[in-house]
């Protein structure tokens, strides 16, 4: 449904899923290992269903608070962004610290990278800057531990760079954001006054802006910019049928927007050069007995 742009649709069902679990007993495990393995199953599914609500949300720009009262159980029920990832973080929570076989460490840590990235949005929406900030680094340092998830490294590198652009921390993204794409040890070098990986710190900025041309240019002369602006749920593709490198034909990188990589890429490489030339002359006139 959400790939066909029904979000109104999907909302409904998601929230009757979540209405459903919410109110099933099984999400307080009674102690024995059936109603143990019962209650991380419901749980699983209850993330998975938040995840997609959150989804829907974004989509229909819907950030209120959106409760249901349920009269059974005397509850209530929130399905806004920042509700539903909140309780996304407590059930990952929960099925971390369950001494369980269900879902294997690299599953628990893709779950949770997952949930993270979108929690940091939810805050992002909601005026939490800082709150995100946290979910962002929490879900980069994830992915740099866990091998085995790094294809997921890309999008948490991304929210992370883009929000401390944004934010006007513009060194420490471009050094994020460098690190994430391969560049920071040129950059250091270049920094260092190594004139060679400052020469192909500029090769880099150059390809990145005829990249980023080149594909604006490609979309814009097939008519698919229209279609890409209006496409905000991709179609999930496993992490072993991604290559490494861009490719200006593809629409997505790593479930990242390609023209925002390489606009990001544009904008951060433009600095890292202003900025290693200007670390480099600083090197250069002190090696040199100058004056900084």
């Amino acid at each position: 449904l959400l790939q066909c742009r029904r979000a109104s649709t999907a909302h409904d069902i998601t929230t009757k899923i979540i209405r459903k679990m919410m109110s099933l007993a099984v999400l307080t495990p009674i102690g024995n290992e059936a109603s143990q393995y019962e209650s991380i199953s419901m749980r699983i599914l209850l993330i998975l269903a938040d995840l997609y609500n959150v989804d829907t949300c974004l989509i229909r720009d819907d950030f209120s608070k959106n409760k249901y009262y349920d009269a059974t159980s005397s509850t209530s029920i929130s399905f806004s962004p920042c509700e539903c990832t909140k309780r996304a973080v407590e059930n990952i929570d929960f099925i971390s610290s369950s001494n369980n076989d269900m879902m294997k460490p690299p599953t628990i840590n893709e779950l949770r990278v997952t949930v993270l990235n979108d929690r940091g949005i939810a805050l992002l929406m909601s005026g939490d800057s800082i709150g995100a900030l946290g979910c962002f680094r929490d879900a980069v340092a994830m992915t740099a531990s866990n091998p085995s998830i790094s294809w997921l490294a890309l999008p948490a590198y991304f929210n992370l760079s883009l929000l401390l652009l944004r934010d006007g921390r513009i060194e420490e993204s471009c050094k994020s954001w460098l690190g994430a794409r391969g560049h920071l040890p040129t950059l250091e070098s270049a920094m260092q006054g190594n004139n060679l990986d400052l020469q192909k710190l500029r090769d880099i900025r150059l390809l990145a802006i005829n990249r980023h041309g080149l594909l604006m240019a490609r979309r814009n002369f097939s008519g698919d910019g229209m279609v890409l602006e209006q496409e905000n749920v991709m179609e999930w593709v496993p992490p072993n049928l991604v290559g490494d490198e861009l490719n200006e034909d593809d629409n997505h990188h790593y479930g990242v927007d390609v023209s925002q990589i390489t606009a990001l890429d544009v904008v951060l490489l433009r600095f890292a050069v202003s900025y290693a030339e200007k670390k480099a002359a600083r090197v250069f006139r002190r090696n040199g007995g100058g004056v900084f």
